[in-house]
């Protein structure tokens, strides 16, 4: 009965552990984006932990992409955006993120989850992919 007690004891302070540690890291996190982050794919740490799937599986417009993440609280949005420059057709680039968007099940035109857009933003020589989130009151 002894070892049972010890070995749940064990378990109960290794999960305490994690779960102290997973507070950590989102705090981090959280507090790491919510004044706005700007950065390359080569940046591999923001790249892999920032950017949503739906961004990182984008077709690549240009080479030279910047992406951005600015956090939220309950009352204003989440931004996740992917710009590219030095677009050489901005129309047709247009039109490969609308046809990805479609074929990924997205409506740009509907909101998903809690107040989830999509938006594909064209300008001069660069098209943006931007995602916000409304987290609650917005």
């Amino acid at each position: 009965m002894q070892k049972l007690i010890k070995w749940f004891g064990y378990f109960f302070v290794m999960l305490s552990v994690g779960l102290l540690l997973c507070m950590v890291f989102n705090f981090f996190l959280f507090g790491y984006i919510f004044d706005g982050k700007e950065y390359r794919k080569s940046n591999w740490f923001d790249y892999y932990y920032l950017t949503p799937g739906i961004i990182k599986n984008a077709p690549q417009i240009s080479n030279n992409a910047l992406y951005y993440v600015q956090g939220g609280d309950e009352n204003t949005l989440l931004e996740e955006k992917v710009t590219w420059s030095q677009v050489n057709d901005v129309p047709q680039a247009v039109k490969i993120l609308k046809l990805y968007l479609v074929e990924s099940g997205i409506d740009v035109e509907a909101r998903y989850k809690l107040g989830e857009r999509y938006f594909i933003i064209p300008s001069e020589n660069k098209v943006s992919l931007v995602i916000n989130t409304c987290m609650k009151n917005c």
